[in-house]
């Protein structure tokens, strides 16, 4: 499926995804494996793995492999963002796992791991988790051996964020940039 996201989420409320392996998930510029717009969700259980976002245009962004949401109210529970990656982005690479921009998230008991983002010129931000803007909680859960290849390795949070009792550890750099 190359070229093509797994789920295009917009203007919707009360969507569940519920113990889904969602993987292979190819787009250019945003939303890999999920896109988000003015939503309210519920991702429970599920693998959000191997998704792929890529921008070879010579002024490109690239932004959120795994999840990219805007203006969305999102619960993530039970759930393992793994594998995810931005590539070939000239500028401006954000949220290798997961892009959140505005809107509120409560992220728990969930493993963000081994995402990351690249980008030819700019400094990416966010290898495991990208948040401009809103309210977000993010508590037990694991952020692990993200890379962003300059800043905010494991995430990177410019809005109102509440970590709670996570374990950050092993990202190729800074673990939570603010």
């Amino acid at each position: 499926n190359y070229g093509e996201r797994i789920f295009y989420i917009h203007d919707c409320t009360n969507v569940v995804l519920r113990r889904l392996t969602i993987t292979a998930g190819r787009k250019y510029n945003i939303g890999g494996g999920i896109y988000m717009n003015k939503a309210k969700a519920t991702i429970d259980s599920c693998n959000i793995v191997s998704n792929y976002v890529y921008n070879y245009d010579n002024w490109g962004q690239a932004h959120g492999a795994g999840i990219y949401a805007v203006n969305s109210t999102v619960t993530l529970t039970n759930s393992f963002v793994r594998a995810n990656r931005l590539e070939n982005s000239p500028f401006y690479a954000y949220g290798g796992g997961i892009y959140v921009e505005n809107g509120a998230w409560t992220i728990t008991h969930s493993v963000i791991e081994t995402n990351k983002t690249m980008s030819w010129y700019s400094q990416p931000y966010g290898g495991g988790i990208y948040i401009s803007g809103g309210s977000h909680l993010i508590k037990n859960t694991l952020v692990l051996r993200n890379d962003s290849s300059v800043y905010a390795d494991g995430i990177y949070a410019n809005g109102n964020v509440q970590v709670v009792n996570c374990t950050i550890a092993d990202n190729h750099g800074y673990g939570l940039w603010r």
